[in-house]
């Protein structure tokens, strides 16, 4: 064998041995799909309606002056067919009791637009449909004959003081859920019931 030969042998030799010890490309590894367990969609949180926190405040001048005039209103007419609790717009069930004082019982019966100045109307609020829990009085008086110029008051059941929300004593002409609430009666001068014809 001549040295060419040897060497040609020597290699042949040699890569049959490299294939034989694994240099061949190995497969890649297949990997199992992990499952991933989902987590449960969480339940829907229910909030529950809370309840506005009612606190009194001392009145302002005007408003104190108001609920001297009111005293007594249990005896004032009622709008008619409206002497028993029925259920408001209010949000939350609130049971009313609406009265007026003579001027603004007459400017109902004469359906009379706008509402004359010195009219005042009062709402009283119950809890229950019987009428049994009374939890406030609203007011509303006429300021002069242009219409939507009214003083809004929320007073509590023994007319002591002023309802407060949030900091806010909900009595002047710019009550915000008063005017934003009688609004949608605003054809009618801000006055919901009775609806004229």
């Amino acid at each position: 064998m001549n040295r060419r030969t040897e060497l040609l042998f020597l290699v042949s030799i040699i890569i049959a041995g490299l294939a034989l010890t694994g240099c061949e490309q190995p497969e890649p590894e297949v990997e199992e799909p992990v499952e991933v367990e989902e987590e449960p969609e969480p339940e829907p949180v229910v909030e529950e309606e809370e309840e506005m926190e009612m606190e009194l405040a001392e009145p302002s001048e005007q408003a104190a002056e108001l609920i001297a005039a009111i005293e007594g209103y249990e005896q004032w007419e009622h709008h008619e067919g409206m002497d028993e609790p029925y259920e408001s717009g209010h949000p939350g069930d609130v049971w009313v009791i609406p009265y007026a004082n003579e001027v603004g019982h007459q400017a109902v019966a004469d359906q009379q637009l706008p509402i004359p100045e010195g009219a005042i109307f009062v709402k009283e609020e119950y809890a229950d449909a019987d009428g049994e829990e009374l939890t406030g009085v609203t007011v509303m008086e006429k300021l002069s004959e242009e219409m939507g110029d009214w003083y809004w008051l929320k007073t509590d059941p023994e007319l002591q003081g002023v309802m407060e929300m949030e900091g806010m004593a909900l009595e002047g002409p710019d009550v915000e859920g008063c005017v934003n609430c009688h609004g949608e009666a605003s054809g009618q001068d801000y006055l919901m019931l009775p609806e004229f014809e």
